[in-house]
């Protein structure tokens, strides 16, 4: 395993987005498929209020593995919250839905979070 992921996971463990980022960008550097690494790295991105730079680590990771759970639900709640766009958060939680029925974040009877 690469040894800059789990640096990277320690400071994002720990709030300090900025380091993690640092971290998670030469883990990439070697590694640019590691979607579960570029996923942390856009929601770090989201944590320092880069709303554009998440989704833009979001839509590679999608270009890896398009129906990442944790990829495409980020996406929506960046969508939603960052961008104020429910209809493009609504299709990334559609999207989830259809890949990943049993995600654990979507309550079984009402998926209460789609706008």
């Amino acid at each position: 395993m690469n040894a800059l992921i789990p640096l990277g996971n320690l400071y994002y463990d720990n709030g300090k987005f900025a380091e993690a980022v640092q971290y998670y960008g030469k883990a990439l550097a070697t590694d640019p498929n590691n979607v579960n690494v570029r996923t942390d790295l856009g929601t770090c991105y989201w944590n320092l209020g880069q709303a554009d730079a998440a989704i833009g680590e979001f839509q590679k990771s999608l270009g890896v593995n398009p129906s990442h759970a944790q990829t495409l639900y980020n996406l929506g709640i960046v969508y939603l919250h960052g961008k104020n766009d429910a209809v493009e958060a609504r299709k990334a939680w559609e999207r989830l839905l259809a890949t990943n029925p049993d995600y654990p974040s979507a309550p079984a009877s009402s998926r209460c979070w789609l706008p």
